[in-house]
């Protein structure tokens, strides 16, 4: 298989980890209970295919100020047209503080380590887009086994910040980052992904998910507090977006079926708008059904979920029209 029909498959990566990371969000019991409970993985996809991009986008153009820039804009305008929403639900629901306020503005609140923070997911993206350069640059310079140490070194540096609850999620997944930027690299230097790498990639995530299975299992008390809960997707998401890629290549090779592929494309086109709003809409509605004002019943959850695309789509426009305006306003000063 050629890494281009690989990698082509992205934002199909995206698209199913953000539906994961929802119904991991969500107030239902499935059927099979372990497959929600790990959900949040679906974040380790995200980081993976973000570290991709990012190789992808320094080998096009190594400006950093530029790539940073780049970047932030993708964030924050969409980010910011968001909060006053959030704010309106976080003043009702909790104290927040001036300090509070400008740390979740500025996107750093979750490494204040006090205060409330909309979503530690924020602060770690950027701090991960501030270091992509710098990782770039090991990721060319270094092969084979160093590259292992480095990833070792990095998974190292997490183990300090065991037990800092509103860190060692951001710190624990900077190896996975890191990985998806060497898997760009490789892309580069090799135009075919072969059978046997898919084989190695597939038996390392089934590893991955034998140690997570483990963690649930044997090791409950420490999944939180020394990352058990995200170490394991160091190992297992780089198997499972090649897996996935290899699906959908298949089902692309049918009229019938090769819509799916474009469905889930289309839906992690609008991941970030969808993380953003069905996170507001769930702790909006627990809390209200928490305190009496809606009722305890399946309705109201199937009413919050069936309201997430709604709340993506004006998101959306909201984000475009206030751009729009920006950009107009700033032109005709110049």
């Amino acid at each position: 298989m050629k890494y281009e029909n690989t990698l082509k498959y992205r934002s199909a990566w995206m698209g199913i980890a953000m539906l994961w990371v929802v119904v991991y969000h969500s107030f239902y019991i499935f059927p099979i209970n372990f497959f929600k409970n790990i959900g949040y993985g679906g974040v380790d996809i995200c980081l993976f295919a973000s570290g991709l991009g990012c190789y992808y986008s320094l080998c096009s153009n190594d400006d950093i100020a530029g790539f940073v820039k780049k970047r932030f804009l993708r964030i924050f305008p969409t980010y910011w047209c968001f909060l006053p929403f959030w704010f309106l639900y976080a003043f009702n629901a909790f104290d927040m503080d001036l300090s509070s306020v400008l740390g979740n503005i500025l996107g750093i609140q979750n490494f204040t380590s006090k205060g409330l923070a909309f979503n530690w997911y924020i602060s770690a993206i950027l701090l991960f887009y501030i270091l992509a350069p710098y990782f770039k640059k090991l990721a060319d310079r270094f092969d084979g086994f160093k590259q292992i140490l480095i990833v070792i070194l990095m998974f190292a540096i997490s183990v300090p910040f065991w037990s800092s609850n509103t860190l060692i999620i951001t710190v624990s997944r900077l190896p996975v980052f890191y990985i998806g930027m060497l898997f760009a690299k490789s892309s580069k230097k090799s135009k075919k992904l072969s059978a046997y790498k898919i084989v190695v990639y597939l038996l390392v995530s089934i590893a991955g998910f034998i140690l997570l299975w483990m963690s649930f299992e044997h090791f409950s008390d420490y999944r939180w507090t020394h990352a058990l809960y995200w170490y394991p997707f160091i190992l297992i998401t780089p198997g499972l977006c090649v897996c996935v890629s290899v699906v959908m290549n298949l089902l692309d090779k049918s009229k019938v079926t090769s819509i799916i592929p474009k469905i889930f494309s289309f839906i992690g086109k609008y991941s970030f708008e969808i993380y953003l709003t069905h996170i507001l809409i769930f702790d909006s509605v627990g809390y209200m059904v928490n305190s009496g004002t809606l009722p305890n019943e399946k309705t109201t959850y199937i009413l919050a979920l069936v309201s997430v695309p709604f709340a993506c789509a004006i998101l959306f426009l909201i984000t475009k029209g206030v751009t729009k305006l920006s950009s107009t306003i700033f032109l005709k000063k110049k």
